[in-house]
């Protein structure tokens, strides 16, 4: 319990020092970012509706 304790600490001292160096970036990425443990309830973005996602169609895999 006490490792768990200091990488919690650990994670939020960077987390600071890296919202010091990159500011407004840092606040929008940790804004949908879970820190530790992913989010149960996935929501894809507009662009994953799509068909394709942001990326487009799928093309299949080559064969070799």
């Amino acid at each position: 319990m006490i490792l768990v304790y200091g990488y919690a600490r650990l994670a939020r001292s960077e987390a600071r020092e890296v919202a010091a160096r990159f500011g407004e970036q840092w606040t929008a990425y940790a804004e949908h970012t879970p820190a530790f443990w992913p989010k149960l309830r996935y929501r894809p973005t507009d662009a994953r509706r799509t068909p394709g996602g942001a990326r487009g169609p799928q093309q299949p895999a080559a064969r070799r």
